[in-house]
């Protein structure tokens, strides 16, 4: 008995009682192939990069926000035009004048998600630590209907949730171009 009529009797995964009629000559019916050349998973990878290169400048702009709300300064739509403007604007001069050495190979076994949020971790606390020192310093001067550790928890996960998307950006990135030695990314 060959794979087909085996197939026929025990149903589409041995569990399911035997198809009949059409129903069965579908669901044993091998579908289209598309030709496996990586391309859809490379688009994937690129906007998965991206989102996570535009992930910090977002998370800037509603730092900005919470700030402002903070010290009971409402931005007019203007005002967020600009902001969102100039976080663009910065972004994309980094981005482009930035030369950004190559990352030196992750060890074996390493998980760049991990890697990531530990640096982000780190950072958050510090920001906390950070934050709080200045928003004690700053409420003798112009109080906050915001309680300090709320206001200290926004920084940190603004810093933290930055911190990841930037790192995990770095980490992840993909096949770099040979340099003129011959290895990834090397310029």
């Amino acid at each position: 008995m060959d794979e087909l009529e085996r197939a026929k009797e025990k149903g589409r995964n041995g569990k399911d009682p035997p198809l009949a009629g059409k129903a069965r000559c579908w669901a044993l019916a091998p579908g289209p192939v598309a030709p496996d050349d990586g391309l859809e998973m490379a688009n994937a990878h690129r906007w998965f990069r991206r989102l996570l290169s535009i992930c910090p400048v977002l998370i800037a702009v509603f730092w900005v926000a919470g700030v402002g709300r903070f010290r009971g300064y409402t931005l007019t739509s203007y005002e967020w035009v600009v902001v969102l403007a100039a976080a663009f604007a910065l972004h994309t001069l980094t981005t482009f004048a930035g030369r950004r050495r190559p990352l030196p190979p992750l060890p074996e076994g390493s998980n760049p998600v991990t890697l990531s949020l530990l640096a982000a971790l780190i950072l958050g606390v510090v920001a906390a630590i950070v934050a709080t020192v200045f928003e004690a310093v700053v409420d003798e001067y112009q109080p906050s209907q915001v309680a300090l550790p709320w206001r200290a928890t926004w920084h940190a996960a603004c810093a933290a949730g930055a911190t990841y998307c930037g790192f995990l950006h770095r980490l992840v990135g993909g096949p770099r171009k040979p340099g003129p030695n011959g290895k990834p990314g090397a310029s």
